[in-house]
Order: C-alpha cells, then structure tokens, then sequence
C-alpha cells in the first residue's frame, strides 16, 4: 500500500453535473471495460403506496423541524410481510454516457447523454461483469421482487443499448440486497447475491443462462451484502442487520461459516476486498465505522475509523497507482475518500483527502470513473443520494502545496 514517507495528496471536489431523477437514486456504476470508460448506469428506487402516491416525494415536503414522527421508508427499511396490494417497489434503469468537453469560453465541463431508460422493480444494486465474457459486456441487477437480471451491452456501431438475456424467478417474498461478479481476477463467472431474508445465493453466468449453485442460510436478519475474495473466489463474505461479517468457503460446503466477526456494532453494508493486495479487505456499517481488514488476522481490524455517517458502500480505486484509496458513501455525512498507510498505525494510517458534501439526503451510491481525455485527466466521481433523487458527477482536483 501506501509508503510511509509519501507525501499525501489532497482534493478539492469539483462539482460538474447534477441529475434530479424521477425516483429516489441509490447506486451508480462506471463501466470498466477499455473504451467505454464513459458510460454508466445509475439505479433508482421507490415505494409506491395503494393509489400510486410516492412516498418519497411526501417525506420531501417534511419540515426538518418537525417533532411528528416519520413513517418515510428508505432502502433500509425492509419488511417482508408487506401486501403487495398495498406497496409496490418500483424503479428505472438509468444508462447514460459522459463526455469533457470545453465550452465556448474554453471552460472545462461535463456533458451528459441520455442513452436508455428502463422501467424495472426497484434497484438495490447493479454491477458491471468485470470483465467481457465471450468478447460481451454484461451488466448485472439485484431487485427488489428477489431476481438477479443480466443485460447485455450491444453497440451497432453507433449508439448502445441493453439485451436481457438472463435472469431468475423467484417465487418468495425476499429482496435482493447485493450482487457480486467472481471475475475481477479469476476466469470464473459466478454471481453472488445477499437477500433480505438473511439467506446467500450463489449463481453460474454462462451467456444466457443462470444457473443456482448454492443457497444458505447466512444471517438471522437482513444480508445487506455479499462479496467474492476476488483472489480466491472459493471465498465469500457476508455481512447482515445482525451485526455480524462472516467468512465462507465453498470447497467445504455452507452449513458454516469459517469466521463469525462481532466487531461491528451495527448492521454490516459493505464488504470488499482490495483488488490490488490480497491481503487487505474493507468493511462498513450502520456504526459509522470503516474497518480496515488483514484476512490473516480478522480478530481485530488494522483500521478501525469513524466517519461520523453509516458506512452504506465502500469502493477501493480501480487502478493500481491509486491501489492506497477507497471511497465510501457515509449515509449521513457525505461521501468521503480515504488514503490508507498500512505501515502506519492508528488514527495516522487512514487520512480523509477529499469530502463531498453536495447532496441534501442519504448517501448511499458512490463510483469511481475511469474515463479520462485531453480536457480532463483529474479523477471523476459519480455520487447519489437518496430522498432528493440527486446524481453528482464530480472531479477530484489535486490542492498544489
């Protein structure tokens, strides 16, 4: 990671384009494939009560000085024995592309286009395939009926568009929490997916097909996520509303974990392990705390850091030279990114270098993007937050000492 003696850089946030959806937004996510680092996906989520009144849009119209109590639902309130009859979770699939281009002025900014919208259940997570699978790119969705649906991205040459190609039946009344692709660095194509009734699920992607592997039950409560050990995809990880993060290895079945850790005091959202050491892993929770991991020592964290804001996501930097930062959507304090120093220790191993603070709700989506171009070459960030359906993109602009 991060050397000791390397000086540390700062940020200022730029704000560049901001997007007011239909519904509340709740994830985004920046293709990675080489040449088409310009698009991205965004997810949007909302409940719909008996007549088609949204609920976010009367939790909107709420004095923040108000001492009536506040009956809103946001993405973490689950309850499985609601009447379909009576509320529906419904959302869009928002593809957009981006391009920096300088205005009549010689001004830098950021245009965006509308390439398609979706009419979907309501989104609790998207990611992309890591890599093309059979020279495709795919795109896979966790909703709230229960189904896992994979896209494919086709082009003619000109404009892009989504196939669906796959995607599972549920018949219970469960919610997708999390979806996870096995193939950052195995040539395995797995799906893993956490559900709100505490169970795991395990899939096959093979071009149009999804096959199930495994299903188990891994918590007591909510499995707000679930995550590959890319470096070893044998290896999956778990964390719940129950306050706990567990391990589990496949080679030797699932009827138990191989680690149960007790060190969050909150419902565990987000897990990942850093793409560029195999060592190192992050998780976060309803705690504030973001959790810094060695997997060979998971008594305590290496890291153990308040942000002052529920940990809803955790993003370590997709390329290498950037392998020492990780961002994080801290519900209610914004989003934050982190350089981390493991040869450090304490308060010193983890500096906050760049804090955005533009939306006015929850934050809960946070990506990073790899598009760069002869007008803009400092990193660009997509954000969004929930109640006020806002989309940022942003870019992190080094502070000169």
């Amino acid at each position: 990671m991060a050397e000791s003696d390397k000086p540390v850089t700062f940020y200022n946030p730029k704000t560049q384009h901001e997007y007011k959806a239909v519904y509340c937004t709740d994830v985004v996510e920046f293709c990675p494939y080489e040449g088409h680092e310009d698009l991205f996906v965004i997810g949007t989520y909302e409940v719909l009560e008996s007549g088609g009144n949204v609920i976010s849009e009367a939790v909107d119209t709420l004095d923040n000085d108000s001492n009536e109590d506040d009956d809103s639902i946001d993405i973490g309130d689950i309850d499985d024995d609601d009447d379909d009859n009576s509320i529906k979770r419904t959302g869009r699939l928002l593809f957009q592309s981006l391009e920096a281009v300088r205005d009549d002025k010689g001004k830098k900014k950021i245009k965006v286009h509308n390439i398609t919208s979706l009419s979907t259940p309501a989104i609790f997570d998207l990611k992309w395939s890591h890599k093309k699978i059979n020279d495709y790119g795919y795109l896979g969705m966790a909703d709230a009926i229960g189904n896992v649906t994979v896209y494919k991205l086709v082009s003619n040459g000109k404009s892009y568009d989504f196939e669906k190609v796959a995607n599972t039946d549920n018949t219970t009344n469960e919610l997708c929490c999390s979806l996870d692709w096995s193939n950052r660095i195995s040539n395995t194509n797995n799906i893993v997916v956490s559900r709100s009734n505490g169970y795991i699920s395990l899939y096959n992607f093979n071009n149009s097909e999804i096959s199930q592997l495994e299903h188990w039950k891994g918590h007591d409560f909510e499995a707000w996520c679930a995550a590959f050990d890319q470096w070893n995809t044998n290896v999956i990880y778990s964390g719940a509303d129950d306050c706990l993060f567990k391990g589990w290895d496949t080679r030797i079945g699932t009827s138990t974990p191989t680690f149960v850790n007790k060190k969050h005091e909150a419902g565990v959202c987000t897990i990942q392990v850093n793409p560029h050491n195999e060592n190192i892993m992050a998780t976060g929770s309803y705690d504030s705390y973001l959790n810094i991991w060695d997997k060979r020592n998971m008594v305590k964290p290496l890291i153990h850091h308040c942000t002052e804001g529920g940990v809803w996501k955790v993003k370590w930097h997709p390329k290498l030279e950037k392998k020492s930062y990780i961002a994080s959507a801290c519900m209610y304090n914004g989003f934050h990114i982190y350089d981390i120093n493991l040869k450090s220790a304490g308060d010193e191993a983890i500096t906050e270098i760049c804090h955005y603070d533009k939306h006015e709700s929850i934050a809960y989506g946070i990506d990073w993007c790899q598009y760069t171009n002869d007008v803009c070459s400092n990193q660009i960030m997509g954000t969004c937050s929930f109640y006020d359906h806002l989309f940022h993109i942003w870019e992190m602009e080094p502070i000169k000492v």
